[in-house]
């Protein structure tokens, strides 16, 4: 596996014709994983019926420690939730009869993999709702090959977090995860084309890593495969030593995240999420963003209601004229959001 290393080590000539394919390649797949977003955030001011995308947590653990993410301190301390099979059964099924749902993600504040039952989770959407686009986000550390093709023939995008080039780098920035082991499942899927267009290898951006990441989209766009970098957020001011984390603190750095603040509202003039979007965890409580790691903001619970009547209620209809007028609360959540306040969303 320490081939896995060295190949990362080395990257393809601009002047070799594959690399010169394989990066046309991973920019066409780039380019139609943000027509996605974009097709739902271009309808984020006139939907107000019915959530157009949706995040599902089946279970709430994760597999590494990542110093970037509140789970440590939050979600871990619990305890284990797995969805129960009627539960989901039971959200996907008014999902399916809604034609303007548009995205699942299967994964939200957890390592989706880490619930043994996924693919049959995802068979299932697939065999009641064939209209939705059905996404996987995951650090690819249990995504090996014995399942690599069953992911891959359910579902339509798989995002996976890779944040590094080097190991020591890696276990870092992972929390302790093994890079090779990555590496040998992401040669894996790149032998496919098929696997390959699929895929997203995301990196964020951060202080021990941003060195690295000029190197990261390079050998991995020569090697057909479409890269997101974005800097981190500080998840509504729940990641730990978030200041020392950043790394953008040379003058011109420091000027560029002003002029996102400054043209971020040219984009969005409010933040999409509460007309566009629901989130939901294992035990079926329902927040506001997919930011909010605290059990401070439950918008309701799937599990006695339909998610309309989640979306309709008088918190979170409240919560989202507040939004849409840009006249939210100091005690609201998103008063401590950078990624939309700051900008950061305009970082990849």
């Amino acid at each position: 596996m320490k081939n896995n290393i060295n190949n990362i080590n080395n990257i393809p000539s601009i002047f070799n014709f594959n690399s010169i394919r394989n990066i046309i390649t991973a920019r066409i797949s780039q380019i139609r994983h943000f027509q996605k977003f974009i097709r739902i955030w271009r309808r984020y001011k006139k939907n107000h019926d019915f959530p157009i995308f949706l995040q599902l947590q089946t279970i709430n653990r994760c597999n590494a420690n990542c110093p970037m993410c509140p789970y440590a301190a939050t979600t871990a301390e619990g305890a284990l939730q797995l969805m129960s099979t009627e539960i989901f059964k039971k959200i996907i099924d008014e999902i399916s009869t809604r034609k303007e749902v548009e995205l699942i993600v299967m994964s939200f504040q957890n390592e989706p993999l880490a619930d043994k039952n996924i693919i049959d989770k995802a068979l299932y959407i697939k065999s009641v709702a064939p209209h939705i686009t059905l996404e996987l986000v995951s650090n690819g550390y249990l995504l090996n090959p014995s399942i690599a093709n069953s992911i891959y023939d359910v579902f339509d995008a798989v995002e996976l977090s890779i944040h590094a080039v080097k190991a020591e780098t890696y276990k870092e920035v992972l929390g302790g995860l093994d890079l090779e082991k990555t590496l040998e499942n992401i040669f894996y899927i790149g032998k496919s084309k098929y696997m390959r267009s699929k895929t997203v290898l995301r990196f964020v951006k951060q202080k021990s890593n941003a060195d690295e990441y000029s190197h990261f989209k390079k050998f991995w766009r020569r090697n057909g495969f479409a890269v997101l970098g974005f800097d981190l957020n500080s998840r509504l001011h729940a990641v730990k030593d978030y200041e020392n984390l950043k790394y953008r603190d040379r003058w011109f750095q420091t000027l560029e995240v002003k002029i996102l603040k400054t043209i971020s509202p040219l984009f969005f003039p409010f933040c999409p999420i509460p007309n566009s979007a629901m989130y939901i965890r294992s035990n079926g409580d329902v927040v506001f963003c997919f930011n909010d790691w605290t059990e401070d903001n439950i918008l309701g619970n799937v599990n006695n209601n339909t998610i309309y009547d989640v979306f309709h209620n008088r918190k979170m209809t409240d919560l989202r004229q507040r939004i849409n007028s840009n006249s939210a609360f100091e005690s609201d959540i998103c008063k401590k959001c950078d990624l939309y306040n700051e900008g950061v969303y305009l970082t990849f």
